[in-house]
């Protein structure tokens, strides 16, 4: 039996590349989010989604209510795919962090860094990989979408890839995409990665 997981990132933020949101909460999605959830409708409509994890934030929920009503699927909240906790620099503008040295070795390897008070990419990826195989063992010949964020969609996708976290800066994980992910209990296999809205 196998399980297919959707890899959904939410739609794009008011403060998308502007302000480093973390698990701040109250973030709603961009005023002109429309054409990316639009998007998402019309790729989970007729879908077979037998449930939709997501993510705490508000972001996330808007968007896996989108998906949830394509596809005629019910949520279910899931903490384990929150956004990254970034800590103290939860809530501050890029352009201001730019010159300190803890946010440039972040930038530089951030496998070995991490946001003060925040945690790891290697603990974000212990969390969606555990998000990932409770869902395969609730669903095991079932279709499921996680709904989360660009960094931890990218971790779990590391894993599966096997390129270590490393590796994760080597693709891009788009807002609104899609990426699809198999796994049975001979493993795991990337069927799709970062399936982007068009224009």
């Amino acid at each position: 039996m196998t399980t297919t997981l959707y890899l959904v990132r939410h739609a794009p933020h008011a403060l998308q590349g502007e302000v480093m949101v973390g698990r701040r909460p109250g973030i709603p999605l961009a005023e002109g989010a429309s054409h990316w959830l639009d998007h998402l409708a019309r790729r989970f409509r007729g879908e077979r989604v037998d449930l939709v994890y997501a993510s705490p934030m508000e972001r996330a929920q808007a968007t896996a209510r989108v998906v949830a009503d394509a596809a005629a699927a019910r949520i279910e909240t899931a903490p384990d795919l929150d956004e990254l906790d970034l800590g103290e620099w939860t809530g501050r503008r890029l352009a201001d962090m730019e010159r300190e040295p803890s946010f440039q070795l972040w930038c530089r390897d951030r496998t070995m860094a991490r946001a003060p008070g925040g945690e790891s990419l290697l603990e974000a990826q212990l969390r969606m990989v555990r998000q990932a195989e409770s869902a395969c063992r609730a669903w095991p010949d079932g279709q499921v979408a996680l709904v989360s964020h660009g960094d931890p969609i990218r971790c779990l996708l590391t894993h599966y890839l096997g390129l270590g976290l490393a590796g994760m800066d080597r693709f891009d994980i788009d807002p609104a995409s899609v990426s699809v992910v198999v796994m049975a209990g001979w493993g795991a296999k990337v069927l799709s990665l970062n399936e982007r809205v068009p224009g």
